[in-house]
């Protein structure tokens, strides 16, 4: 057996921007795969294991429309009431955000604060999307899962990467709506507090939460019911410095369908039970109804998302400590992987994110 090996480590240009901020005269890495070595010396042994096998088949349903979400990107889709919308993960561990707004008033839209206090941190099958006040009615629901969802932390955006990394001109998710939606006329003021899919969130001992290595694999998904005329906007989180979709970016699939018949039963058994409790508005909310722009053209910023590979050597000693350390669970016998993990780990203890 040679006496060294060679990982050759992906990288997207973001993440060697940051990374570049640590090698220099004051530092004993004078290069990105020095300071791939000094990672790989300090680090410590994973315990994030994903679920075994793969995620359960969907339900068969008629396919209306199919989307593919590229990385940077989001996409704006109207919905009829009853039609479903599946977020479905091609690859595994990428985290989404969800904006959702009543297409027949731009004004109406989630509430994620009010669905949070409703359904808890992590709304799961059959839990409403509550729109916001004077309405407070149901927007979406839950209607089936393989994943997880989240209500508390905040979508990324410009100010995160510039306090946490002094970066900017990165992916983030306030960026990627605010394009998305424009494709219907709505404004960067309307983005609102985002919903989060596929991220997964652990509390310790104290309630104190944190974000964790994102578990979901190829193929799970996570299906709502509209549960009226509603644009529902999901995307690509632009995340790729922390866990929340483990140090990378990937495509995510969006698909409407048809309803079958005990799906509409589900559905009208949510809405039946949601509108005993549903007020009608004290104070007048005229419909201001989202139009969709027929000559919009995306232009998503931070574009493309250039990846480099960076190849390391490692020594008889600093293979034995890889093997030791590295992540199976999560990468199998993907090497490259497994050492971006290790290095951007390293890189987000130091940066407190």
């Amino acid at each position: 057996m040679s006496e060294f090996k060679y990982i050759d480590v992906p990288l997207n240009h973001q993440q060697i921007e940051v990374l570049n901020t640590f090698i220099g005269p004051e530092r004993s890495a004078p290069n990105l795969p020095s300071l791939i070595l000094e990672a790989l010396n300090t680090s410590r042994s994973f315990n994030d294991a994903v679920a075994d096998g793969n995620a359960p088949a969907p339900p068969e349903r008629d396919i209306i429309e199919t989307y593919l979400i590229e990385p940077g990107q989001g996409r704006a889709i109207p919905l009829k009431k009853g039609q479903i919308l599946r977020i479905e993960q091609t690859e595994g561990g990428q985290c989404g955000d969800f904006n959702v707004f009543n297409l027949h008033n731009r004004h109406e839209r989630l509430h994620v604060g009010r669905t949070r206090i409703i359904h808890g941190n992590s709304p799961s099958t059959g839990d409403i999307l509550w729109s916001n006040a004077p309405w407070e009615r149901p927007l979406m629901a839950v209607l089936n899962h393989t994943a997880k969802t989240d209500t508390l932390y905040a979508g990324c955006s410009s100010l995160l990467y510039s306090l946490a990394f002094d970066s900017c001109n990165h992916t983030n998710c306030q960026e990627i709506l605010t394009e998305a939606q424009r494709e219907y006329g709505l404004k960067a003021t309307d983005v609102h507090d985002s919903f989060n899919l596929f991220m997964y969130v652990d509390a310790d001992e104290t309630g104190a939460t944190s974000i964790v290595r994102n578990k979901s694999r190829k193929s799970d998904y996570i299906e709502f019911v509209a549960l009226m005329d509603v644009l529902a906007v999901p995307n690509v989180c632009g995340d790729d410095l922390g866990k929340s979709s483990n140090f990378w970016l990937r495509p995510l699939k969006a698909l409407v369908m048809a309803p079958r018949s005990e799906d509409t039963e589900q559905a009208m058994e949510i809405n039946e039970t949601a509108y005993k409790s549903v007020l009608p508005p004290r104070y007048e909310a005229p419909e201001d109804p989202i139009i969709k722009d027929e000559k919009y053209i995306p232009s998503y910023p931070h574009l493309p998302i250039r990846i480099e590979n960076t190849r390391v050597e490692l020594n008889s000693t600093q293979r034995e400590k890889f093997e030791q350390v590295r992540n199976y669970s999560l990468y199998g016998d993907n090497e490259g992987a497994a050492m971006r993990d290790i290095l951007m780990s390293w890189l987000s203890e130091r940066m407190d994110w």
